[in-house]
């Protein structure tokens, strides 16, 4: 495992919890009302932690006691609906890396109960996927952290969360030398082919993983596979390396389709195969390359272009913390639609998507041996195969 030396401040919001509102609510409540409401079992929030960026919206769930709840939270920081939980973050942070915001919530009896909410930047990673050569004199380009909060730490993991062993390759982190609230993560390929996962955390345990591809030296691949440009004035071409396959640099092939999308150059012998994509028109263009001077295998690459930039991708919250039993919904925007969800590791919890823009994860009650006080990534692709990832952790309270 390696850290970085990089610590954020922590800023805590002291709030006092007023239930006085609360109170009133339920002065008037009958008897027979009060019973008409009962839910079964103590009354508890089920959302006890959920992590927000600004501009960001959240209900928090609870369950038991007696209906209606009544949600409260008194320090000004965002606002909350009082009836559904519904709690929308501010629009800036005022500079702050972090700001706490507990809330509190009572059902119809006068049970009282307490969650928070924890209001900073995502951690983020990018690039989120890599593909590499089995060359362990291969070093990929480099990945950007950010967010999140405190000093990252980063782990090689199989695809069900287990360390890697067979494949794996070293990374290390360095500053990033053009932003000192970003770091870098320089990955140099193992000799072997296979899949293996970076998983990145920070201190709260969000995590964000990359997944790296380790191909055959000698397989033909295109880097990067998909890639989204906008069309705005003379946009700058777009650079294409070639690795693995068989001949030299002017045995290889490379055809664009449709027409009218972009075009593209001949491939170039520099320290590596490259060539150039020209856009020059909306659309989806697709680059085949071939070996061998047409005669051996192919590979495509996949290039949008747009005429408008596309609102970042996002995927709300970005952390959350539930019961054993309970659900956590997290919803896709912005990006290229359509949106497909799925979580990392599968063990211990049901994903289940319940529109085109959200996704439903509903954690077991009796989670299998490994699982116990574990966590899930929770991630959404567009059809860019842009990722965002959110955290699913387990209340052990």
């Amino acid at each position: 495992m390696n850290t970085n030396v990089k610590t954020h401040r922590f800023v805590l919001l002291t709030v006092t919890v007023v239930t006085l509102a609360f109170l009133a609510a339920c002065s008037e409540t009958s008897l027979q009302s009060l019973l008409e409401g009962e839910e079964g079992g103590g009354f508890e929030l089920t959302t006890r932690e959920v992590h927000l960026e600004t501009s960001d919206e959240y209900t928090l769930s609870a369950r038991g006691g007696f209906k209606p709840y009544f949600f409260d939270l008194d320090n000004g920081v965002g606002e909350i609906d009082t009836s559904s939980g519904r709690f929308r973050s501010p629009e800036s942070l005022n500079d702050e890396l972090l700001i706490e915001v507990p809330v509190s919530a009572m059902d119809n009896a006068g049970a009282t109960d307490t969650a928070k909410v924890l209001l900073y930047e995502r951690l983020s990673a990018s690039p989120r996927t890599l593909e590499v050569p089995a060359d362990e004199n291969f070093e990929a380009n480099p990945i950007t952290v950010w967010g999140g909060f405190g000093s990252y730490t980063f782990d090689l993991e199989t695809e069900d969360g287990e360390t890697a062993t067979g494949v794996t390759g070293s990374a290390e982190f360095d500053e990033d030398p053009d932003d000192e609230d970003r770091m870098i993560l320089r990955y140099t390929s193992p000799e072997n082919p296979g899949t293996i996962f970076l998983s990145i955390r920070d201190e709260l345990a969000n995590r964000v993983t990359v997944e790296i591809t380790v191909h055959p030296d000698d397989e033909l691949r295109v880097i990067p596979s998909s890639k989204t440009v906008v069309l705005n004035g003379v946009p700058a071409p777009l650079e294409f390396q070639v690795i693995g396959g068989t001949g030299a640099a002017d045995d290889y092939e490379v055809i664009v389709e449709p027409e009218g999308v972009g075009s593209v150059s001949e491939i170039e012998a520099n320290a590596t195969f490259t060539f150039e994509f020209t856009p020059s028109g909306e659309g989806t263009a697709t680059i085949t390359v071939t070996d061998d001077a047409g005669a051996g295998t192919e590979v495509d690459a996949t290039v949008h272009v747009v005429t408008d930039e596309p609102d970042a991708l996002r995927l709300s919250p970005s952390s959350v913390t539930v019961a054993p039993g309970s659900s956590a919904d997290f919803s896709a925007s912005g990006g290229v639609p359509p949106y497909d969800f799925r979580v990392r590791p599968g063990g211990g919890v049901n994903l289940e998507e319940i529109d085109d823009s959200t996704a439903r994860v509903t954690m077991r009650e009796d989670l299998p041996p490994g699982q116990a006080n574990g966590s899930w990534e929770v991630i959404v692709t567009d059809s860019r195969s842009e990722r965002v990832s959110s955290t699913l952790h387990q209340d052990t309270d």
